[in-house]
């Protein structure tokens, strides 16, 4: 941090900070992001839906990572606006998988929501304006994927910004993680498919939910004066804590995955003004489900265009694509076989539980019974 933003984080400890600008804001999304990826591992373990493929945590590491970048860019800048659309564009161009896809989701919306009212005037919203914004970002957290269920990332984020302390800025995070962690200690009791709580059946709250979480305890320990993350009170996890032999790809043997579309497939790609994330899911909702667009504006009016989508034909989604692109190109693309990847996942599981500790003790038995004569 800078010594602006120093100044910043002084006045949000303080508890009289009554507004947010760029700078407050840059430094609440970074703590908040270097707490989120020092839980990677943990987060990569209980990743049990949609798919066990254990890359919850490396995908939302990834955004976080893109958005830290993001930030040193941004360093200095006053601006709420400019500053939330470069975290915008940062995490739409590093996030990835269903988690970092609906993380996208989340700052994209914010920094529209924060654009419209600071408009060209202001570098900073008043707090009261601030929750606003999150509520409204909150309300159509459900829109982000078809088919969104309760007790998942997008459920967690609508919850938490249901009630928000606007008193002070650091009231609010503080007021904005306690909800999230509330919400996502109910995710087991929430999220049900196929007429199972597959959740609750395995003893661990939603991956997803509980990264958007750790973001948010992140920003809260900042705020109370601790650093980027310190004495984040993760140590109150009680039931849901997991044990180092817990195995979320247990008894998932990948055939349903296939089925629904194999290779988890995503594409970023600059727009011309007017796309709209429709035009986006036209072009590829008969190739595959999952499907999540997202348009993002850049802080130099440079519109970005995302799609996630399960499929069994990656080529055929990038050439249909390349279509809306603006220039007739994309910027990213990924497919990563899902299939491949629980099988992984279940392989790193037995070589975890089955490596021996420590040092292991070998003998040798030779016989030369085969060669003694037969009389």
């Amino acid at each position: 941090m800078g010594g602006d933003e120093d100044a910043a984080v002084e006045g949000l400890r303080s508890g009289a900070c009554r507004s947010v600008s760029g700078l407050e804001y840059a430094a609440l999304v970074r703590a908040g992001c270097q707490h989120m990826i020092a839980n990677k591992a943990e987060l990569n373990k209980i990743n049990v839906f949609p798919i066990p493929d254990g890359d919850t945590g490396t995908n939302m590491a990834m955004a976080g990572k893109g958005i830290l970048k993001g930030l040193k860019r941004a360093s200095g800048e006053r601006s709420l606006a400019k500053v939330a659309a470069s975290v915008a564009e940062a995490c739409v161009l590093t996030a990835q998988g269903n988690s970092g896809t609906i993380l996208t989701f989340f700052f994209g919306s914010l920094s529209r929501r924060c654009g419209e009212r600071c408009g060209d005037a202001r570098d900073a919203l008043d707090v009261a304006e601030f929750k606003a914004a999150l509520e409204d970002v909150g309300a159509e957290m459900m829109t982000s994927v078809a088919e969104c269920k309760e007790g998942t990332l997008p459920s967690v984020v609508m919850e938490s910004t249901k009630h928000l302390d606007a008193s002070h800025l650091g009231a609010l995070v503080a007021s904005w993680a306690k909800s999230a962690w509330q919400a996502t200690e109910e995710t087991p009791d929430k999220l049900e498919v196929d007429g199972k709580f597959i959740l609750k059946g395995k003893g661990v709250v939603d991956s997803g939910a509980k990264g958007f979480a750790y973001f948010l305890r992140g920003a809260a320990a900042l705020a109370a004066g601790g650093g980027a993350g310190d004495d984040a009170g993760d140590a109150d996890e009680g039931k849901f804590k997991v044990s180092d032999t817990f195995d979320a790809s247990a008894d998932h043997d990948g055939s349903e995955d296939v089925a629904l579309g194999r290779y988890c497939t995503e594409f970023v790609l600059g727009l011309d003004a007017g796309v709209a994330a429709a035009d986006l899911v036209k072009v590829v909702e008969d190739h595959g489900t999952s499907i999540v667009p997202l348009v993002v504006e850049g802080p130099k009016g440079r519109t970005l265009g995302k799609i996630h989508i399960h499929t069994h034909e990656p080529g055929v989604v990038f050439a249909a694509a390349r279509k809306l692109s603006a220039t007739g190109a994309l910027l990213k693309e990924k497919a990563e076989d899902m299939s491949a990847q629980v099988a992984s996942t279940q392989s790193a599981y037995l070589d975890e539980v089955c490596a021996p500790k420590g040092p292991v003790k070998t003998a040798i038995l030779a016989s030369s019974l085969a060669d003694l004569p037969v009389e």
